[in-house]
């Protein structure tokens, strides 16, 4: 079991291998509330950049949500907050990047 995904290492030999993600305190939370408003899509990812990079693509369908260290993140749209996503998000793909949920998921 590892709690935090900066605690992941070769060790664990997790490669190739079914690994379980909860993640119940926010990102899925916040997710699935955004879908159920209407969210087309979510591209999840694990870095600023990774997002600076990726709206260019996306135009003014993007959604830019999440926080690091539990706060908004300069230039983002919303937070993580399941309340954040309860309108406005109707064919919307929101790019989504979160301290530790969204670093967690790639392994």
């Amino acid at each position: 079991i590892v709690t935090l995904p900066g605690d992941i290492s070769p060790e664990h030999e997790i490669e190739n291998r079914l690994v379980v993600l909860i993640d119940a305190l926010r990102m899925s939370s916040t997710l699935v509330t955004a879908m159920g408003q209407g969210l087309e899509s979510a591209q999840l990812f694990s870095s600023v950049m990774e997002v600076t990079h990726a709206v260019r693509g996306w135009g003014s369908c993007a959604l830019l949500g999440g926080e690091q260290r539990r706060v908004l993140i300069p230039g983002f749209d919303r937070d993580n907050s399941p309340r954040s996503y309860l309108d406005g998000v109707t064919e919307k793909t929101a790019l989504f990047l979160t301290t530790n949920g969204t670093r967690a998921l790639p392994w």
